[in-house]
């Protein structure tokens, strides 16, 4: 398709909304993707012209969104086009950044002053009131103590959520939920802990201006993402998956995705209760666990632990290739000293706003006291975390007898007075004594 063409044919999808009409134009170009940068993030717009139509998707989920009419208006007054791809529908590098307004298209075709994607603003007012009601929720706690009256606690947490309304802010949600529990549990280490975290973001919420001055913490109780790189031609493997809870909402579901190559962890999280009528998206990659994502394109955050991750354009496969299995595992963690030394940091640097996870590959599991442990090839070890949840713990002792354990995943915890693994997923190999065939790598998730 030539610069001409392009433009013309983009102009008419402006004039029709969507799937307009093409007339003699050569095949040489028929796919383009554009990485448009959007309030909180980025979507990324595909263009295709194949079958003498052109059609746009973006990955935000939306039939007519503004990064697909953005991208439409650049092609149409020759800002950008064609010639930045390659040909045949190959992408030669790179998709250009294009700037996109934060508005979305309303039912009536016009342009309502939303923000894209939902995303969070912490203007002066907004900031000073969650500082003062997060300072005033932390008096009522310390108050009220581990055995005291949960009424004031109660109420100063309505009055945060109140603050939050529909907002996503998942952070403080998941923050908010973890406190109640361990308050409610009577867990000192897990409400202190907590507490220290509300204290932070009650200066963190006082000292915020606007977005230049949001840190890490700050980014991850928000629910943002902090500083997005985009990533290209990567393949990642989902190891498990959990629900977690969320104050005043029912749950975040949080996959765990294993980078191949580099063997660094992430998180996608998930709000499957969004209300895709009122302008929400599940925002969820499609494909079970686990799967293998071959990503185009990906963004990852640098706000939290483990750090949030995004597959925007991707393939799935409804499996893991034995090689991708030793590459994860030889990628993996196998001295509990680095384990717990990575723990510790992630919690100086995040607080509460931290919920680390690893990977680890034990040299042995053993059974101390009635609870697995894993142990590595110095003889230290780290057990599980069975206070924290004995049917997850229960479900690992049965799916490793008898067979070889390769790899654990699992997020760490504080319980017993020590660094804990709260099991979410076990790589075995069933020995062919078993099975009397070979059945390679097998992963049980366990939440």
């Amino acid at each position: 398709m030539t610069p001409g063409q392009l433009r013309e044919a983009a102009r008419e999808w402006l004039a029709a909304g969507g799937d307009a009409s093409l007339e003699a134009f050569p095949a040489d170009v028929h796919a383009m993707s554009f990485v448009v940068r959007v309030a909180d993030g980025i979507e990324v717009v595909a263009v295709d012209t194949t079958g003498g139509s052109i059609h746009t998707t973006c990955t935000c989920g939306a039939a007519r969104c503004a990064a697909q009419i953005t991208v439409l208006r650049q092609i149409a007054a020759g800002e950008i086009g064609a010639a930045e791809h390659g040909r045949g529908g190959g992408l030669s590098g790179a998709a250009p950044v294009v700037r996109v307004d934060a508005k979305l298209m309303s039912s009536s075709g016009s342009l309502a002053a939303v923000d894209v994607r939902g995303a969070e603003r912490t203007d002066d007012v907004l900031s000073t009131r969650l500082s003062q009601a997060l300072a005033e929720l932390l008096l009522a706690t310390v108050r009220s103590g581990l055995r005291g009256s949960a009424a004031p606690r109660e109420e100063a947490t309505r009055s945060v959520l109140a603050l939050v309304d529909e907002r996503p802010m998942t952070g403080l949600r998941r923050l908010l939920a973890r406190l109640d529990v361990a308050v409610r549990e009577g867990d000192a280490q897990r409400a202190g802990l907590a507490l220290a975290t509300v204290a932070d973001l009650v200066e963190d919420f006082g000292e915020a201006r606007d977005r230049r001055s949001v840190g890490p913490r700050l980014a991850a109780a928000l629910g943002e993402p902090g500083e997005v790189t985009v990533v290209s031609d990567r393949t990642w493997v989902e190891l498990g998956r959990e629900r977690l809870p969320l104050a005043g909402r029912s749950r975040l579901e949080r996959r765990y995705l294993v980078d191949v190559k580099a063997g660094t962890l992430f998180a996608e999280p998930v709000l499957p209760d969004v209300d895709v009528a009122r302008g929400g998206t599940r925002r969820g990659s499609a494909g079970p666990s686990p799967r293998t994502l071959v990503v185009g394109f990906g963004e990852v955050g640098s706000a939290g632990a483990p750090a949030p991750a995004w597959p925007r354009q991707y393939a799935v496969v409804p499996d893991v290739a034995p090689d991708a299995w030793a590459e994860i595992e030889a990628a993996a963690e196998r001295e509990v000293s680095a384990v717990v030394g990575r723990y510790r940091a992630e919690l100086d640097g995040l607080g509460a706003m931290a919920e680390p996870a690893c990977l680890f590959a034990p040299a042995e599991v053993v059974e101390h006291e009635g609870n697995a442990v894993l142990e590595d090839s110095a003889g230290r070890w780290i057990p599980l975390a069975r206070s924290w949840d004995p049917v997850a713990c229960d479900a690992f002792a049965a799916a490793v007898r008898g067979v070889v354990v390769r790899l654990v995943l699992g997020r760490l915890v504080h319980a017993d007075e020590t660094v804990c693994l709260l099991p979410r997923s076990v790589l075995v190999d069933v020995p062919e004594s078993v099975t009397r065939v070979t059945v390679g790598p097998r992963l049980i998730r366990l939440a």
